[in-house]
This record gives structure tokens, C-alpha cells and sequence, in this order.
């Protein structure tokens, strides 16, 4: 369960973006109180200015979905998903094509827009990866473009299609009057500037936005702009819960590893005549204890394979009937960063919760060991074991009450109420 969790936090949290440097990419979001509405699209003349007034960005780049079309020409008609990006898109997020080129500027100008870059798997899955396709034409929706590059299935997120065909926008689109907030704005920050200072930058655009177009933008419209970090929007609204469920997993994981703690002082405590004989024949207590944390690490790492192996399983199951897009992106797998974490975490449990056993195993006094039936001081030692067992229960029911507490939120984040009937 801990590796499995943790590789869906690693997918959504921790490493959520195949790009370089993907901290510095952030999206642009319209607020507008007025109407109830929070980190929306902008039209293409909103994209233009800010194009024109930020300077925090080393790209700015704009995306716009066109979903399901269909893909006729060579082979059977199929639905793709496309989009339409800015040249840029490409460069900002650090992509080169596997074959072909991608296009260019001068391509954003409308009528001059009838080229496409395809996404590998589709390249491979209608085309057989044939390279001679670059350079022929393909019919989008009964149009023809001119496939000029295929680059690998990397996109995430936003950006995320098998097709991309060029921005370009016609008059009408960038007309005043067109209030379409259907672009998607997406930004690189330059090496020197901070999200602090571009959103700060965003702040005084907005004013002058309002300043220039008081009867779209004015006070009274609560019109404002937010620059977040892509990563965040990936995560979405999975980063409380998935928190929380890590958590969970941590104090479950506490209580096991408490209860393979009392498991092997209660064994130390059976083996107390052998070790009893080791020290008399001269080991050392250092060889003693290395000796028990050995076997601890040993069980550690045969409990840590087991639980990659269900780990595994587990994503398997998840992938097989789990719910669709629950998690945007790159889904959950166990990759070299889970497979580090599990190792890691499992050493430091065998270190941490074996070492007092080891300890306390190692302490012999010959005189009363080798006794069968003496009591004397070793009366005391029972009572600090004994002691010491119900310390770590004690602790137990303290995680198991709090491990409980945090699965009751995460039930009742996910059964709150969204505001909306979901159904049909």
C-alpha cells in the first residue's frame, strides 16, 4: 500500500511534467467576480497583449483544444484529438521532432496554416512509423494539411493531443468584440524572475487592462489575472486528498513496524541462552548487534520486495478498473523514484525500529542468563521489557485512533457535496 500510494504521489506531486525545468512553466488565469469565475481561458486579443506587455516570460505561448476530429486519408476514418499551438509551445517545453521538422511563425499567419505535427503513437499506429509520410497530406475534418514532423508521446496536460496544428488567427478572432475565452495562455519564466515577481507583473497588467477597457474590465467586474505553476494545475484538486492518504499510510505503517518491533524483542527474549553462550565463548556485543540487525535488514528487505510485487498488482488492478482520468497526466507506476523510496524506507524502518531490540538482545549478564530458574535482577529487566511492550501498544492505539481520523476526512472530502447533481 505505502509503495503504491507513494507512486501516485510521485505521479501527481512530485515529478507531474516530462519537460525541463517544469517549475518554471506556469499558466495564465483570468478571475472575474462579477460572473463567479476563477482561472478561465482568454480570448486572442487577450493573449496579444499580454504578449505585448509581459516581460518576466522567456516564451508565451497559447493553446487552443479542438477535440474529437476526424482523421481520414490513408487507412480507415478515425477520431483523433488535436489541438492548435503557437510555434513556440514546441521550444518552451523542450520538445524536438523524432522525424521532420516542426513548423514555424511565418505558419501562424492565417491561410498559410494547413501544416500538422503528429504525436508518435499515432505515427506508428496508423502509419507504421514510415518515415516517407512527412511531406504528404492528411485530411482533418475534410481539410487537407501538409504533415510536416512527429515528435514523441510526451505532452501532458493542456497539451495533450495526437495533432497540432497551427495557431493562426483570423480577424474576426482578434476582433474587440470577440469575447471568446477559448485560449489556454502558457508561459516559461526567464531564469532571474520569480512567480512572486511575475505575478506581481500580471497585477499591474490587469490594472492597465481595466484602465484601457473600463466597460469589460472595470472595478466593478473584480477582473483580475493569476499566474500558477503548471504542476499545480496537473495535480488539481488530488494534492489534499493524496496528502492525506500518505499520511494514512505512514501511521499504518508505524503501527507495523511497532508490532515487528515488540515481534522481535519478544524473540531476543527467547534467544537470551544463546547469546548468553556467544558472549561466554568471547563475541563481542558490537558483533552481536550486528548481527541482529542483519536479520533485521533481511526481513525488511524480503517484506519491501513483497510489497513492490503488490505494489504492482495493485496498479495493475487500478489500470484495469479503476476510474478514468481520475488522475490527469502520467499515471502511477513504479519507476526507479518509487522503487528508491521503498528501499530506502524500508532500511530506515529495519534500522530504526530493529535497533532497540538488538540492544536490549545483546545486554547479557552470564551469571543470571545461564540460570535456569533465577529471578533475582533479572526481575527488572521483565518489568522494563514489559514496560517498554506496553509503551509501543500504547503508542499503537494512539496511531490507530489518528489513522482513523485521517481516512474519516479523506471519506468525507471525497462524499462532499460539489454543488451539482453528478449523475447522467
Amino acid at each position: 500500500m505505502r509503495t503504491a500510494i507513494f507512486s501516485a504521489v510521485d505521479a501527481v506531486l512530485l515529478h507531474p511534467l516530462p519537460y525541463p525545468n517544469p517549475d518554471r512553466v506556469v499558466i495564465v488565469g483570468q478571475n472575474i467576480q462579477h460572473y463567479g469565475l476563477a482561472k478561465i481561458a482568454s480570448t486572442p486579443s487577450e493573449f496579444i497583449t499580454y504578449r505585448k506587455m509581459a516581460t518576466c516570460f522567456s516564451q508565451l505561448a497559447a493553446v487552443r483544444g479542438r477535440g474529437n476530429t476526424a482523421l481520414t486519408g490513408d487507412g480507415n476514418p478515425e477520431n483523433v484529438v488535436t489541438a492548435a499551438v503557437t510555434a513556440n509551445v514546441f521550444p518552451l517545453l523542450g520538445i524536438t521532432p523524432m522525424a521532420g521538422g516542426l513548423f514555424t511563425v511565418d505558419e501562424e499567419q492565417y491561410g498559410r496554416d494547413r501544416v500538422a505535427v503528429i504525436t508518435e503513437g499515432l505515427w506508428r499506429r496508423r502509419y507504421g512509423a514510415d518515415p516517407s509520410v512527412i511531406g504528404k497530406n492528411i485530411e482533418i475534418n475534410r481539410e487537407s494539411y501538409r504533415l510536416i514532423g512527429v515528435i514523441p508521446s510526451i505532452l501532458e496536460y493542456r497539451f495533450r493531443a495526437d495533432i497540432w496544428t497551427p495557431l493562426a488567427f483570423s480577424p474576426a478572432d482578434l476582433s474587440p468584440q470577440n469575447a471568446l475565452k477559448v485560449i489556454d495562455v502558457v508561459g516559461r519564466l526567464k531564469a532571474v524572475v520569480t512567480l512572486e515577481r511575475a505575478r506581481a507583473e500580471f497585477g499591474s497588467i490587469a490594472a492597465r487592462m481595466a484602465e484601457q477597457n473600463p466597460n469589460r474590465y472595470g472595478r466593478n467586474m473584480g477582473f483580475s489575472l493569476d499566474l500558477d505553476p503548471l504542476a499545480e494545475r496537473q495535480a488539481g484538486d488530488l494534492k489534499g486528498p493524496l496528502l492525506i492518504l500518505m499520511a494514512a499510510v505512514g501511521a499504518l505503517m508505524l503501527i507495523a513496524c511497532a508490532n515487528v518491533a515488540n515481534l522481535l524483542l519478544a524473540r531476543t527474549t527467547v534467544r537470551r541462552k544463546e547469546i548468553s553462550i556467544r558472549a561466554a565463548l568471547g563475541a563481542v556485543r558490537f558483533r552481536m548487534i550486528r548481527q541482529l540487525l542483519t536479520e533485521s535488514l533481511l526481513l525488511s528487505a524480503a517484506a519491501g520486495a513483497l510489497g513492490v510485487l503488490l505494489a504492482l498488482y495493485g496498479l495493475h488492478l487500478y489500470g484495469q478498473s479503476g476510474p478514468r482520468n481520475l488522475i490527469r497526466g502520467a499515471q502511477p507506476a513504479i519507476n526507479g523514484w518509487v522503487v528508491a523510496f521503498s528501499v530506502v524506507l524500508s532500511m530506515a524502518a529495519s534500522v530504526i525500529f530493529g535497533l532497540a531490540p538488538a540492544l536490549d538482545g545483546s545486554r547479557v549478564e552470564l551469571s543470571e542468563a545461564l540460570k535456569e530458574g533465577s529471578r533475582g535482577s533479572a526481575g527488572s529487566r521483565w518489568f522494563l521489557r514489559e514496560s517498554t511492550i506496553a509503551i509501543e501498544v500504547a503508542v499503537s492505539l494512539i496511531l490507530v485512533i489518528g489513522a482513523g481520523l485521517l481516512v474519516r476526512s479523506f471519506i468525507h472530502m471525497e462524499a462532499a457535496d460539489p454543488g451539482f447533481d453528478p449523475r447522467n
